[in-house]
Parts: structure tokens; C-alpha cells; sequence
């Protein structure tokens, strides 16, 4: 069997075309990415203790040391996350290793760069609170400032997913990261559009010339679609995994 050089060509430009849309395919497929991190501050020591006649209460409780942990939770994904994509034994929950100071959750500070998501806390015990929200979009980020004492620790995992623990400056990094790759992203979709509609009028207009001038471009119809295929299937799925 011989292959003519338009032959060749077409079966090129199909290859290239499903290698491409398998490329932008995996690309944009969903990822369910959730990290956290802590930043605990001490607010009074044991050492105090040493001072004479130095007492501190609270709800007529002596108090030798009390502890600040800001938590920080982002979704650094790319697909939304909702409470019910977690686990259900495996929710998120904020433990400490002795107790919470406040055991009225509507008394804790929280922060929520969504205003339209809500974030619920649930007081499973003295030293175990469940975190609950609305939903998280990708780049969202929820604050809770909690007092305690002992060490704080976060459990809680996707069906799936990943639940992550980063460092302040890997945190840092990885949110400025998503931030830069947001706005660019963007920026890409708009061209996206402009490139799909400018693709679509050049097959249209090919087609068109092809019916009203059919030995235009003799044998080399399906080779010249085949290539234009090409850019034509990676928008599509480009726009779709947007």
C-alpha cells in the first residue's frame, strides 16, 4: 500500500490533534487540593508562676499556660471543595493536646476570604473542634484563631484529594504561586476565545469556498481539515477544563 504525501499530512494532523487533546486534558483535569498551616503564639508561660502573688483566671480557673494558634486553610486546587467531599470519619478537626480555653464556638475568631461561605465549629470535646464549610473555591481561605494549651494538631482527608500540612514559607510560596497562575490563566481564556472563533471562521470560510469552487483544492480537502483540527480540538478541551 502506498501513502501519497496529503495522505501522510492528514494522518499527521489527526495524531497531532488527539495527542494534543489528551495533552490539555490532563492538564485541566479537576485536582481537589487542600492545605493548612499553623502559627501558634505563647501568651503566658509556666515561668509567670515564679512571680509572687501573680494570679491568672479565667471562669475562676487558674491559668499557668495559655497558647494562640492562628490556622490557615486554603484550597489550592483547581475544582471546588464542599464538606461533603471529606470522609465522613475523617472530617477536619483541630485537637489540642490538653484543652481549648473557650468552649462557646461562637466566640471564636474566624475569617473567610468568601464572604458567601459560611464556616461552622463544633465542639466534639475540650480538646477536639470540627471545622465544617459551606464550599471552598479554588484560591478560598478560611482563618480560626484558637486558644488552648498543649500542642495543636490537624487531622481530616478527602475521598478524594490530598489534605496537606505546609510550612509558613511553603504556604506562602504555594498561594502566591496559585495567585500568579490564576491571573494568567485568565488572560489565557480570553485569548482562548478570540483564537476558537477566529479557528471556526477559517474552517467556515473553507468550507465555503470548497462548495462554491470544488476543484479549488483538489484531493486535499480532508488532509487540510485534518490540520486545522489540530488547534481546533485543543481549544475545545482547553475551554472545557477551564
Amino acid at each position: 500500500m502506498k501513502f501519497d504525501m496529503g495522505t501522510i499530512i492528514g494522518i499527521i494532523g489527526i495524531l497531532f490533534g488527539f495527542l494534543g487533546s489528551l495533552f490539555f486534558y490532563l492538564k485541566g483535569k479537576k485536582k481537589k487540593r487542600l492545605v493548612y498551616n499553623t502559627e501558634t503564639a505563647i501568651l503566658i508561660s509556666e515561668s509567670l508562676s515564679n512571680y509572687e502573688n501573680l494570679r491568672i483566671q479565667y471562669n475562676n480557673e487558674d491559668i499557668k499556660t495559655l497558647n494562640s494558634t492562628n490556622i490557615k486553610i486554603k484550597n489550592i486546587g483547581n475544582d471546588i471543595i464542599e464538606t461533603d467531599d471529606f470522609i465522613p470519619a475523617v472530617p477536619i478537626v483541630i485537637a489540642t493536646s490538653d484543652h481549648f480555653l473557650l468552649q462557646d464556638t461562637s466566640k471564636y475568631n474566624i475569617n473567610s476570604s468568601n464572604s458567601k461561605n459560611r464556616v461552622f465549629l463544633k465542639h466534639i470535646d475540650e480538646s477536639h473542634i470540627e471545622v465544617s464549610f459551606d464550599f471552598l473555591n479554588p484560591k478560598d481561605e478560611i482563618q480560626i484563631t484558637v486558644l488552648h494549651t498543649g500542642q495543636i494538631t490537624i487531622t481530616g482527608d478527602l475521598k478524594q484529594g490530598s489534605v496537606k500540612n505546609y510550612s509558613s514559607k511553603k504556604y506562602e510560596k504555594e498561594t502566591d504561586d496559585l495567585n500568579k497562575d490564576i491571573d494568567i490563566t485568565y488572560s489565557i481564556l480570553n485569548m482562548r476565545k478570540v483564537f476558537f472563533l477566529l479557528i471556526i471562521l477559517i474552517i467556515l470560510l473553507f468550507l465555503f469556498i470548497s462548495i462554491l469552487y470544488p476543484d479549488m483544492f483538489g484531493d486535499n480537502k480532508i488532509e487540510i481539515i485534518s490540520l486545522m483540527l489540530i488547534p481546533l480540538s485543543m481549544l475545545v478541551f482547553m475551554t472545557q477544563n477551564k
